[in-house]
């Protein structure tokens, strides 16, 4: 009983360690690491259309602000001039008042000026988050393009490498044959749980989990009986 359980345990430790070093080899692989890469460099490029979308949001509500203080200043230039042209041709209009006209207007057309000048500056800036922004997404799509191809060939090797299994998921399926079924179920599922579903007992404790083994249990083992630990619940055989 104990030889073709252990022949069993042999195939399955086989499969386990195959799917481990498969696991290895492609997690170690330069596609996964290109796709590490393409990940990281996407959400990268996420934020960073984010924080574009939002500067260029800020910069577009300042512009259309400068622009109706433009309008507004531009309105009462034009008014202003309207007196001041009036004032001109009125000769009972006293100096002091003309005067205050013509300062008034000089003052409206320097801050339409200014108005100008710093609605061309948030302008250009705008302009420039805009082409970033093209720029940002443009860069994001062909990434997202590579990523997706990249994890489709991924799952394309994960599947080939699955292949190599299925020498020794034949070899197992034949040595199962020969275990008594309710035992091997027992033992698949502890497998479920354990790598190392079979311990043996060493200076009177589990080989598994290390806990002493009680008295009854070991003579159990000892009298060639299989025996399940009551602490980590692996099968315990005679060594």
């Amino acid at each position: 009983m104990y030889e073709e359980l252990l022949a069993y345990d042999t195939v399955c430790k086989s499969i386990v360690k195959k799917k481990q070093q498969i696991i290895s080899d492609l997690e170690n692989s330069d596609l996964a690491r290109e796709i590490l890469m393409l990940r990281s460099d996407l959400n990268s490029l996420t934020a960073k259309k984010k924080q574009i979308t939002a500067d260029l949001e800020k910069f577009n509500a300042e512009l259309a602000s400068v622009i109706e203080k433009y309008n507004d200043c531009l309105r009462d230039y034009q008014d202003e001039a309207e007196d001041f042209k009036r004032m001109e041709n009125d000769p009972e209009i006293q100096s002091d008042e003309f005067a205050e006209c013509r300062k008034e207007l000089e003052k409206l057309s320097l801050t339409l000026k200014k108005l100008a000048q710093q609605a061309e500056k948030i302008a250009q800036t705008a302009d420039k988050l805009a082409k970033d922004l093209v720029s940002v997404t443009s860069e994001g799509q062909k990434k997202a393009k590579r990523y997706k191809a990249a994890q489709a060939e991924f799952e394309t090797e994960k599947e080939n490498r699955k292949a190599e299994l299925l020498p020794l998921e034949a070899e197992k399926a034949e040595a199962g044959k020969t275990v008594d079924p309710a035992l091997r179920s027992q033992y698949d599922r502890i497998a479920e749980s354990h790598p190392d579903p079979i311990a043996s007992p060493v200076n009177g404790r589990c080989s598994g989990c290390k806990m002493a083994l009680p008295s009854s249990m070991a003579s159990k083992v000892n009298a060639g009986q299989i025996v399940i630990c009551e602490n980590c619940g692996r099968m315990i055989i005679r060594g």
